[in-house]
């Protein structure tokens, strides 16, 4: 039995087309990705920087909380200060107020800002180290303070500051917390409407370079 050569009905004779896309196609094609990709990437990169920074000050607003209740609940002062080696065999506050290269926090018997040397079991009387935290990259925290310390009622009368978080996009995307001097922690907000939060009166300002 002979079979047709082409037994569907109305392809016989017609051309299929093989052809890619012409030039003029791939130019429209890579001009349009490129758009894309132009809106996309900023958008995604202040994505991940918003995300890091959100992380950071709600940490360090954590631990400024954890400091405050422990002094609370422990009935004795405990301090939370910046430290450039947290993570030493006997670390220590480093006087400084670049709270970006980490911090401790440790019960603080008499007050002095340091944690004296103990047995390492938090017994009464001693100072006991209760916290530790490493440095950040490519951010800032700055205050006006090296350290903070809560009495045994939570208050923190003299250490009331600004603490600013600040990376490479500078004041705009900033973030802020502010400590009064009854130990209470707050959000900075923007009250005059520019993008910028208000440390106090004013308008926070951030370092030339994290």
């Amino acid at each position: 039995m002979d079979f047709p050569d082409n037994p569907q009905p109305g392809v016989a004779g017609r051309r299929i087309s093989l052809a890619g896309f012409t030039a003029l196609e791939l130019l429209v094609t890579i001009a349009i990705v490129g758009i894309v990709a132009s809106l996309a990437i900023p958008a995604l990169r202040d994505f991940v920087l918003d995300h890091r920074a959100i992380g950071y000050i709600n940490e360090f607003a954590a631990a400024v909380d954890f400091a405050r209740n422990e002094a609370i609940k422990r009935g004795t002062p405990v301090t939370l200060c910046a430290s450039a080696a947290p993570r030493s065999a006997g670390p220590g506050c480093d006087g400084k107020k670049r709270w970006e290269t980490g911090w401790i926090l440790f019960v603080d018997h008499d007050r002095d800002g340091r944690p004296d040397p103990g047995t390492g079991a938090c017994l009464p009387g001693e100072d006991c180290l209760l916290r530790i935290r490493d440095g950040i990259d490519a951010m800032t925290l700055r205050a006006g303070r090296t350290r903070i310390t809560f009495d045994s009622l939570g208050a923190a009368r003299g250490f009331n500051a600004t603490w600013r978080l600040c990376d490479e996009r500078g004041a705009l995307a900033a973030r802020a917390v502010i400590l009064s001097a009854g130990g209470r922690l707050r959000r900075a907000e923007d009250t005059d409407g520019n993008g910028i939060p208000d440390g106090g009166n004013k308008d926070i300002r951030c370092p030339a370079a994290p």
